[in-house]
C-alpha cells in the first residue's frame, strides 16, 4: 500500500482508505473504517478483482518525514480465491510495482478453482521488487513450513514438508503414485509464474521409511511432472516383501542408481530405471542353502498406470551375462502377466563366471565355451488359467563343456551313486553288471515296464531332449488354478539327475543344477541307458531301490516274472513311496487306487505298450501283496 495514502488515512479515514484499495482493485469496498493514533481498523474488506475478502484488517503506521509511512498490516483472517490456472507461484501480476509493507496473516484461506483450500499463517513483504516470506501452510495435501525470498516472478524457497500428497495451490490432478503414497522431507527449489522445481531429501509416507534424493519439476507450459529419486528406499521395500514371504530371509543390496517418473497430459506415467548392485547378498532357504552373493545391473523403461505395468525395454546383467526382457502385468478384473526373457547368444564363459557359486553347488568350477541361445515366454492368466502358458526354447548346439566337477561320462557303461531313502537308509549302488550282480539291464525288464512308466511319469520320454513342454505347461496351469505350487514338471531324465547328483532340498539352486545336469545326461547317455539306470536306483520302499528289489519286496517275485498290474502298482507309488507304503502295511490297495491302476493299464494299451490280452488279464484282478 503506497505510503502517500497513509497520512490521508488519518485525516479522511473512510474516503482515503477506499481510494487506496481501489488503487489495488477498482471494485474494492470497505464496510467501515475506524481510526486511532498509529493504526487504522478496516471492517468487511472486499477486493473481488483479487478474490480477497477479510472481516477486518489492522494497518499500523507511523509519522514520517515528510509523509507518514505504513509499518505493517495485520489480517487476522481472510479468504483469497486465486485465479484459475495451474498457479502463479512467483507472485507476478495484479499488484502493480508498489512496495508492500510487512503483511502478517493470522489465517489466510487460499483456494483455487478445482483445488482444496490451503491455510497459510505467516508474514510477507515486498520492497523494491524483492519478496520475502515465511510461515506455515497446511491443507488436505499435507503441511509445510516455508521460507522464501527473491524477486517477483522468480522466488527461491526452502520448505519442510510433512505427509504431503501434492503441491499447494497447483494442479490437483497429480498422479496417484504421489497422491496415494505421499512424501515428507526437506526440499528447496524455485517458483516462477508457471513452474515449480523441488529437490532435496524426502521419504515416502506410505511405504519405505528410508530418506532418498528427490526432485520434482512442474511446468504449466509443458504440463509435465517429473519425479526423480534415488534407490535408497528400494532395499527397504524389497526387504519387507521378502520377509513377508519368509521371515528368516535377509538381504543386503546397497543399490545405486535412479528412477525417473514422467507424467504428461493425462498419459500413463513413464518410468526410466537405472540400477546397479556391485556386491549384493541374499539368503533364503528357498533359493539356496548358503548366502547368494552377486553383482548385477538393470536398465529398464516403460509405463505404469492403475491396474497396468508395462516394461517396454529391459536389459538385465548378472556379472557379464546379459539378458533382454519385457513384461506386461494387469491387475483387477483382468489379472494377467506376460513376460519374455531372451538372448540369442550368451557366451559360455559368461554363463560359467556370472552364476554365483552358491547356486552352482556341486557344479562350481564348471568351464563352458561356445554360446547358448535362450528364449523364455511366460503367460499367467488367473481369470482363465487354461490360457496360461510357458515356452522355453534353448539352443545349446553351440555350447560345450570344457570341464565339470560332476563326471557324467562315467555313467555311459558304469559308475556308481549313493542313494538315500525317506526312511533314512543309505546305500552305494554300482551301475553295471560287472560291478553289481544285482544290476538289471533294460533288456531284462518286462516289456510293459517302459510303457507303464512313461504313461505315469513321462509320456514324451523318447522324443524330448530332457525337458517336456507339455509337462511344463500342464504344471503351470495347475499351479495357476490352485494358486500355488501343486504339480511338478519333471521328466524321467530330470528325476534321474536329482537322484544321481543332488540333495533333497527344494530350492531354486537345486532346480538350476538339475536343469544343467539333465542337459548333460541327455547329451552323454542314450535313452536306454537313462531308463536302465533309473530302473535300478529309484526309491520304492524302506531300503528298497530299483524295480527288481521292489518286485521281490512287495510281491515275492523276480523282475522278469512281474505282471502288468503289479508293474503298474510299482510305477504308481513313485511320487511318494513312503506315504503309499501304508497300502503294503495294511495288506491291500483301496478301491480308488485300484481304479487308478486300471487307468494306467488302459492308457498303456491305447499306446500299444500292452496287448489287449495282457490288459484284459491285468484288469481282471486286484493287487495281492507277498
Amino acid at each position: 500500500m503506497p505510503a502517500v495514502f497513509a497520512a490521508a488515512l488519518w485525516i479522511l479515514p473512510g474516503a482515503v482508505a477506499r481510494h487506496a484499495l481501489s488503487h489495488l482493485d477498482g471494485r474494492a469496498s470497505i464496510g467501515g473504517v475506524r481510526a486511532a493514533p498509529g493504526l487504522l481498523l478496516l471492517a468487511d474488506v472486499d477486493m473481488p478483482g483479487l478474490g480477497f475478502e477479510a472481516d477486518e484488517a489492522v494497518i499500523y503506521w507511523s509519522m514520517g518525514v515528510p509523509v507518514p509511512s505504513v509499518d505493517s498490516i495485520l489480517i487476522p483472517s481472510c479468504r483469497v480465491d486465486l485465479p484459475p490456472g495451474r498457479g502463479r507461484a512467483g507472485g507476478g501480476g495484479g499488484g502493480g510495482s508498489d512496495d508492500m509493507p510487512l503483511l502478517v496473516l493470522g489465517e489466510a484461506r487460499l483456494t483455487r478453482a478445482g483445488s482444496d483450500t490451503t491455510v497459510f499463517s505467516g508474514r510477507a513483504s515486498l520492497r523494491s521488487g524483492s519478496v520475502e516470506m515465511s510461515g506455515l501452510a497446511h491443507g488436505p495435501w499435507g503441511s509445510a513450513s516455508i521460507e522464501a525470498g527473491g524477486v517477483r516472478g522468480e522466488v527461491s524457497f526452502r520448505a519442510d514438508f510433512h505427509g504431503c500428497t501434492g503441491i499447494p495451490l497447483f494442479d490437483p490432478d497429480l498422479p496417484s503414485l504421489i497422491t496415494e503414497t505421499g512424501f515428507s522431507g526437506s526440499l528447496q527449489g524455485t517458483a516462477t509464474d508457471d513452474s515449480v522445481h523441488l529437490e532435496g531429501t524426502a521419504a515416502g509416507t506410505g511405504g519405505a521409511a528410508a530418506a532418498t534424493r528427490f526432485s520434482l519439476s512442474y511446468s504449466e507450459r509443458t504440463s509435465e511432472l517429473t519425479v526423480a529419486t534415488g534407490l535408497g528406499g528400494a532395499e527397504t521395500v524389497a526387504d519387507n516383501i521378502l520377509l513377508s514371504y519368509e521371515p528368516s530371509a535377509w538381504m543386503s543390496l546397497d543399490p545405486e542408481g535412479e528412477v525417473r517418473l514422467t507424467f504428461e497430459g493425462g498419459e500413463p506415467c513413464r518410468f526410466d530405471l537405472e540400477a546397479r548392485m556391485d556386491s549384493a547378498s541374499v539368503y533364503s532357504e528357498h533359493v539356496a542353502g548358503d548366502t547368494v552373493r552377486f553383482s548385477c545391473s538393470v536398465s529398464a523403461s516403460g509405463t505404469v498406470e492403475p491396474g497396468r505395468l508395462c516394461v517396454d525395454s529391459c536389459l538385465l546383467s548378472l556379472g557379464t551375462m546379459n539378458l533382454r526382457a519385457s513384461l506386461e502385468a494387469l491387475t483387477g478384473d483382468r489379472d494377467r502377466l506376460t513376460a519374455r526373457i531372451w538372448n540369442d547368444s550368451i557366451p559360455g564363459e559368461a554363463i560359467a563366471s556370472s552364476i554365483p557359486a552358491s547356486l552352482l553347488g556341486p557344479l562350481a568350477g564348471t568351464a563352458l565355451e561356445g554360446s547358448l541361445g535362450l528364449d523364455v515366454r511366460l503367460s499367467i492368466d488367473r481369470q482363465w488359467p487354461d490360457s496360461s502358458d510357458l515356452s522355453i526354447l534353448v539352443d545349446a548346439g553351440r555350447l560345450s563343456v570344457v570341464s565339470c566337477p560332476v563326471d557324467v561320462a562315467r555313467l555311459v557303461r558304469g559308475g556308481s551313486c549313493r542313494m538315500r531313502d525317506s526312511w533314512g537308509n543309505s546305500r552305494l549302488i554300482h551301475l553295471s553288471r560287472s560291478a553289481n550282480v544285482e544290476f538289471v539291464e533294460l533288456s531284462e525288464m518286462p516289456p510293459w515296464f517302459e510303457p507303464l512308466l512313461c504313461c505315469s511319469e513321462d509320456g514324451t520320454f523318447r522324443s524330448h531332449s530332457g525337458f517336456s513342454a507339455e509337462h511344463i505347461r500342464n504344471s503351470l496351469v495347475a499351479d495357476v488354478r490352485e494358486g500355488g505350487f501343486v504339480r511338478g514338471a519333471s521328466t524321467l531324465t530330470m528325476q534321474l539327475a536329482r537322484n544321481l547328483f543332488l540333495s533333497r532340498e527344494k530350492t531354486l539352486a537345486r532346480k538350476l543344477q538339475e536343469v544343467f545336469l539333465t542337459w548333460r545326461l541327455e547329451e552323454t547317455l542314450s535313452k536306454d541307458r537313462i531308463l536302465e539306470i533309473y530302473a535300478n536306483i529309484v526309491e520304492l520302499g524302506p531300503d528298497v531301490f530299483g524295480f527288481a528289489e521292489a518286485s521281490l519286496y512287495y510281491f515275492g517275485t523276480g523282475i522278469r516274472d512281474l505282471g502288468v498290474r503289479e508293474t503298474a502298482f510299482l510305477v504308481s507309488i513313485l511320487p511318494g513311496p513312503r506315504p503309499y507304503h501304508r497300502f503294503f502295511e495294511r495288506g491291500s490297495v483301496p478301491d480308488w487306487w485300484e481304479g487308478y491302476l486300471d487307468i494306467l493299464v488302459e492308457s498303456a494299451e491305447r499306446r500299444g505298450g500292452v496287448t489287449h490280452e495282457e490288459a484284459a488279464l491285468a484288469l481282471g484282478h486286484a493287487i495281492r501283496f507277498n
